[in-house]
Order: structure tokens, then C-alpha cells, then sequence
């Protein structure tokens, strides 16, 4: 799967990747994104170009769902290490809220509840095309 990477003058400014959403072969669709901006680079529109760039990859190689699972503080407490901007971010590109797990993964000495974001590349067809791997994909 692709990992896409924005610098500038050796500075690692962002990425973004996809990565196996299930291991077996009925899941080879979906798939689970991510995305990293470093802090002096947020609400300049680079994670949304990262992204864009990640979908037209992934759509080349076939893949149909994106899945994004995201860590936020529990409903209705302030933190100082997180907050729900990621969660907004997706909504803004286009994923739905699907579910979200209470108390599910702990750091900083605090429990945080983790959502599950989807969105589609494109509909369902009655046989997919196989997936093309990304190390087999002509890019650009």
C-alpha cells in the first residue's frame, strides 16, 4: 500500500498511508488511512492534499473503502493532548461516522475512546476487479 510523504528543505512535514483494514482476502477492498502533519504545517490545507493524492492511488489499485480509526478524549472532556479535530477533518473529506468504542486505548495516564470512520471511493459492484498492489500500480 502506498505511504505518501510531504517535506520541505529536509523537513518532514506530513504523511499519509494506507494499510491492510483484515487480513483475509474477503476485506482486499477496504482499507484502513491515516494521516500526520506536523504542528507549524495544520489548517493549511496539506492534509487534505495528502489525502487526495492517497485516494487517486487507491482507486487505481481498485480499492473501494476507506476506514479511518481515530482517537478522541471521551464525550464532553477537555484534554490537552487531544481533541476531536481529526474526527472533524474526515467529516470534512467525506467519511461518515460508522462507531465508536468507549474507554478503549489508554496513554498519558488517561483512557480515550476511539471512533471508526468510513468513506467510499466509488460503488459497489457486483464483482470487484481485483486489487492491483500498489508496487505493481504505474504512478505518477
Amino acid at each position: 500500500y502506498p505511504w505518501l510523504v510531504a517535506e520541505k528543505d529536509g523537513l518532514l512535514l506530513g504523511y499519509a498511508y494506507a494499510g491492510t483494514f483484515k487480513e483475509r482476502r474477503a476485506y482486499d477492498w477496504a482499507v484502513e488511512t491515516t494521516v500526520y502533519l506536523h504542528p507549524s504545517v495544520k489548517g493549511q490545507g496539506l492534509g487534505r492534499r495528502l489525502y487526495k493524492a492517497l485516494e487517486d492511488v487507491l482507486r487505481k489499485q481498485g480499492i473501494i473503502n476507506l476506514n479511518a480509526c481515530i482517537g478522541v478524549p471521551q464525550a464532553g472532556v477537555e484534554d490537552p493532548w487531544l481533541d476531536d479535530n481529526s474526527m472533524h477533518f474526515h467529516a470534512h473529506l467525506g467519511y461518515r461516522l460508522v462507531g465508536r468504542f468507549e474507554k478503549c486505548g489508554y496513554k498519558f495516564g488517561r483512557w480515550y475512546d476511539m471512533v471508526w470512520m468510513e468513506k467510499h471511493l466509488s460503488d459497489h459492484p457486483a464483482t470487484p476487479r481485483e486489487v492491483v498492489p500498489f508496487a505493481g500500480l504505474e504512478t505518477d
